[in-house]
């Protein structure tokens, strides 16, 4: 199951017009209006990244009544309602809805409660958007929701082209399309399949019917992806409104498919700038009726993030500690018969952050990640009955890591159903589950990780450690000289399209600082020149020069080319973080560097 955006179907009565609001980053505000009887009129304030949109629904009788979220704090987790038939009308229409949030604010239910009662909730997940029937009511109503992640990356759905006939379909949001096949008849395109990429399997998805024979456009998968679909919609005689005649598929590679059917009718194009194309919904019956599509950043992490359910048993509290860029340290606590307490301690950013679930224990069990070089690739348990609790609960855990290594079993493996966390190429970032005096579930969060390499520090050694971490990339370097050679460095570096600033490292000088500017993304660093040596007056030989190379260019000397010279390189890789020594100076400098993508 693809880890974005999930489509709860809509409660209600089949009258109306369909209507779908799409999926965003949230919810604002909610407007609720009503008559004696049932939900004419709703109206939703979305945030579309930091921009807000809104959109409304059936007919305004009475003045509309006002919800408020304290939005990006607060999202609404689930949304309860009743559906009725009324006099005026002979088909179910929406009678109440009742709000809840994140904070356990419920708004006031809106209309009077009567008929069929249904509850619109993804536990662990928030409302993203709505869809439903409306008209002079609001006949029926579903909602989108997704993980909650704190990010700035959310899924943009692009608005079906065509006409309005067919049943509709969606395929969701996953990594990226593999393989599209397209196959058309004198008039029009009939049939569609798209086999898309979720982590390291491939999943076929296909609509229409096929007459004849389909062709077939085949992407470099992952390295390439689709940034836009073109194509023309018009009228068939004989078989009704309007069909997609035509569709061409444009790649990241800068490759364009072939026309499939006859460019006749309306134009449109499906488009995202800075986006690529990760899943298609739209309408169709015996022929592609419309056509729309999902977008993602280009450098989302969440475009290839997957969630695997948690195992276990049912008892205790939900909890989900979000999506990392991965996990640094694991402690788990036991009694004679269960898991009671785990505490993961991850690495957003470079900086640490520790979330713990159930109780503790006096002695802990501690396995230490050799992050950002290793991470866990699979989580191998089991779960049982055991007395005290009415349900079962996480016997044993062990972790294993993509160097091979594997944590003691802790707790007791001996009965019980075994579990396992794993997608094959894929990194663990983030867990989440049920807990209460005891682990009563464990699940994961995977990614596409790739281990940044640690190269060696060159220099001497005196002074203090330092490490800023691994990063996308760097974007600004400040060099500052003094008497006894380099005495302050400082990095600025990207994550995820923001800019994070290093820490200093040394001191500065009445010299003050030069800088070099990257121009990023486009540009990275290569590899660092340098030399050290022993100054009059140092404990311990100094950094006495530094020069960057990067793809496009070579940075001038900074410093004196004086003592023994150094080469910070790994082929076919970009630096993406640095460490080494420092005291008033800078004694060593080290990178991490990771292989760069095509």
């Amino acid at each position: 199951m693809p880890t974005l955006s999930e489509k709860l179907g809509a409660q209600g009565g089949n009258g109306g017009n369909e209507w779908d609001d799409g999926v965003y980053h949230g919810v604002r505000k909610v407007y609720v209006g009503r008559d004696l009887s049932r939900i004419t009129y709703i109206k939703f304030e979305y945030d579309k990244g930091g921009e807000f949109e809104t959109r409304e629904h059936g007919n305004i009788q009475q003045e509309p009544k006002e919800f408020v979220l304290d939005y990006p704090n607060e999202y609404i987790t689930s949304v309860e309602g009743t559906y009725n038939k009324t006099r005026l009308l002979g088909t179910d229409v929406i009678t109440s809805l009742t709000f809840k949030t994140s904070d356990g604010r419920i708004s006031q239910t809106f209309g009077v409660v009567s008929g069929t009662k249904f509850a619109l909730e993804d536990k662990g997940r928030k409302l993203v958007g709505f869809h439903g029937r409306a008209e002079e009511a609001i006949d029926a109503i579903g909602a989108y929701f997704s993980p909650i992640f704190s990010t700035s990356y959310p899924v943009y759905r692009l608005g079906i082209r065509g006409g309005s006939g067919g049943n509709s379909w969606d395929d969701g949001v996953y990594g990226g399309v593999r393989k599209v096949c397209v196959g058309r008849d004198l008039s029009r395109v009939t049939y569609v399949k798209f086999e898309y990429g979720k982590g390291g399997v491939f999943e076929e998805r296909e609509h229409g019917k096929i007459a004849q024979e389909p062709k077939e456009f085949a992407l470099d998968y992952p390295d390439e992806y689709i940034t836009a679909v073109e194509g023309t919609y018009k009228p068939i005689l004989l078989l009704g409104p309007d069909f997609v005649t035509s569709l061409t598929f444009k790649t990241s590679k800068g490759r364009t498919s072939p026309t499939y059917g006859t460019a006749l009718g309306t134009k449109f194009v499906l488009e995202d700038q800075g986006r690529k194309l990760v899943g298609f919904h739209g309408r169709e019956g015996d022929a592609i009726d419309a056509l729309g599509a999902y977008f993602l950043p280009i450098s989302s992490p969440l475009s290839s993030v997957y969630q695997l359910e948690a195992q276990g048993g049912n008892g205790g509290i939900p909890w989900d500690d979000d999506v990392y860029g991965g996990v640094r340290k694991v402690y788990v606590g036991r009694d004679n018969s269960c898991i009671t307490y785990v505490k993961f301690e991850y690495d957003r950013d470079g900086k640490l952050e520790a979330r713990d679930h159930g109780k503790k224990q006096e002695h802990l069990h501690e396995f230490v990640i050799d992050y950002p070089n290793e991470y866990i690739t699979s989580v191998e348990g089991t779960y049982n009955k055991v007395s005290l609790f009415g349900s079962e609960v996480v016997t044993s855990l062990t972790f294993k890591t993509s160097a091979g290594r594997a944590s003691l079993t802790f707790g007791n493996a001996s009965g019980g159903s075994n579990f396992l966390l794993e997608v094959e190429g894929l990194g663990l970032v983030g867990f989440h589950g049920r807990a209460s005096d005891a682990l009563t579930a464990l699940g994961a969060y995977f990614a596409p990780l790739v281990p940044a390499k640690k190269l060696q520090a060159q220099g001497g050694d005196g002074g203090s450690s330092w490490d800023d971490g691994v990063y996308d990339g760097v974007r600004k370097i400040y060099v500052g000289q003094g008497d006894f050679g380099v005495a302050f460095v400082k990095f600025r570096y990207d994550k995820g399209s923001n800019e994070v600033a290093g820490d200093d490292h040394g001191k500065k000088s009445l010299l003050g600082t030069e800088e070099f500017e990257l121009d990023y993304p486009d540009e990275y660093i290569t590899s660092v020149e340098g030399c050290y040596d022993k100054i009059f007056g140092t404990e311990a030989e100094v950094i006495t020069m530094l020069r960057f190379k990067t793809n496009k260019r070579t940075s001038q000397p900074f410093g004196l080319e004086a003592g023994t010279r150094f080469v910070l390189e790994e082929k076919d890789s970009k630096i993406v973080g640095f460490h080494g020594k420092a005291s008033d100076v800078v004694h060593q400098v080290g990178v991490h560097v990771m292989p760069i993508a095509n």
